[in-house]
């Protein structure tokens, strides 16, 4: 891995590079397709800094 691309390891700088309701965007299908307001338990491995986690309760 290139050591440029070690710096998307830290949660701010991941944040900063998806840019502004990037992060939102690509929430935007899950929510046409699913109803969250049911989901019990939700495993989110490997897929960020958790930026989804907000979307459940």
């Amino acid at each position: 891995m290139k050591k440029t691309h070690r710096i998307l390891e830290f949660t701010l700088a991941y944040r900063l590079t998806q840019g502004w309701g990037f992060a939102e965007q690509k929430w935007l299908p899950v929510l046409k397709h699913n109803d969250t307001s049911s989901v019990r338990r939700a495993l989110d491995v490997g897929c960020g800094p958790g930026t989804n986690a907000a979307h459940f309760s």
